[in-house]
């Protein structure tokens, strides 16, 4: 039997949205730990765009676990560089070396 947040008005069981915000937290936190082992073996920094192309996950998928990691300061910005197939300048990613 499932059971429905009659306080919304979602059709969506409510045993089916806890799921979910549990997966995409649980996702946020591998991809995480993704870019930060990425990271430790590129120590002169990486783009988005590049953890996208390593990793072959989405740059939308980034976005989030990137600038969490940057405001929890186990990353920085350390500078810009052209990304080749938009023209556009980039952020680069670096593991800070006081939160390693």
């Amino acid at each position: 039997m499932q059971i429905y947040d009659r306080f919304s008005n979602s059709a969506i069981p409510k045993t089916r949205m806890v799921s979910y915000s549990i997966f995409k937290q649980e996702q946020k936190t591998n991809i995480q730990k993704y870019i930060l082992q990425l990271l430790e073996i590129h120590r002169d920094g990486l783009t988005c765009f590049e953890i996208a192309d390593i990793g072959n996950i989405r740059v939308q998928s980034l976005t989030n676990p990137l600038q969490t990691l940057v405001q929890s300061k186990r990353l920085f910005i350390s500078g810009i560089r052209l990304n080749q197939d938009s023209n556009r300048n980039v952020q680069v990613y670096r593991l800070n070396s006081n939160a390693i």
